[in-house]
């Protein structure tokens, strides 16, 4: 299964955002931001696509920014979320200096990563200290997702375990990079209505969980 092409579907992302209700992934985020301690309410979207996110906690008196490696995804963001500062760049080499922000954040963005503790360990420079770091994703390797393409296409149901780390992974990295408070939870039970042929309706579900922790002041001995 190949890279997907960003700047190619850029035009028809938000789509998925129209036939797919995320209003608890949405309580979550602000959730996320909201309060945030030292008060000058500094937050980063790691892999910002065409900004939704950024766009939906806009109202939420933070400082926003945002990364995606993607250009054309980056112009629709700077339509949704004018005030961001939206920068080119990837996960792993994030072009902030130390201690920039107090909440750092991803949806549906890890499994992408290349170096996936690499961008762990990048979070955790950019965050203050008692800064927290927010994943949202799904997590295949729990069996409790229902997709009709798993059961149509067994392969695919081992290509997604292989590409999606399991919650339980992505704790590790955390820990081991040095983040304390670490858990996760389900954020919301997915349901999308597909047409799957003439007259005939298939509905696909999956669960959305987040992985939260917080930075700690020193680095934890490896």
């Amino acid at each position: 299964m190949g890279a997907v092409d960003y700047d190619a579907i850029a035009a028809n992302y938000d789509r998925r955002y129209a036939v797919t209700d995320y209003s608890h992934v949405q309580a979550a985020l602000l959730d996320f931001v909201a309060n945030i301690p030292s008060g000058r309410g500094r937050a980063l979207e790691v892999g910002c696509g065409t900004g939704h996110w950024l766009g939906v906690i806009g109202g939420a008196a933070v400082r926003l920014a945002g990364v995606d490696p993607s250009s054309n995804m980056l112009q629709y963001a700077r339509t949704r979320a004018p005030d961001a500062a939206l920068v080119r760049a990837t996960a792993e080499c994030l072009p902030w200096s130390d201690a920039a922000f107090e909440r750092l954040y991803c949806v549906n963005t890890l499994h992408h990563v290349d170096d996936k503790p690499g961008f762990i360990d990048e979070a955790r420079r950019v965050l203050t200290a008692g800064g927290r770091l927010l994943t949202i994703g799904l997590d295949p390797h729990l069996g409790t997702d229902r997709w009709y393409i798993y059961d149509y296409f067994s392969p695919v149901l081992e290509i997604d375990r292989r590409r999606y780390p399991s919650t339980e992974r992505v704790r590790e990295w955390l820990r081991d990079a040095g983040f304390i408070d670490v858990h996760t939870r389900e954020v919301q039970h997915l349901t999308t209505p597909l047409t799957a042929g003439p007259g005939t309706r298939r509905r696909t579900t999956g669960q959305a969980y987040d992985v939260a922790a917080s930075r700690t002041q020193r680095r934890a001995v490896r």
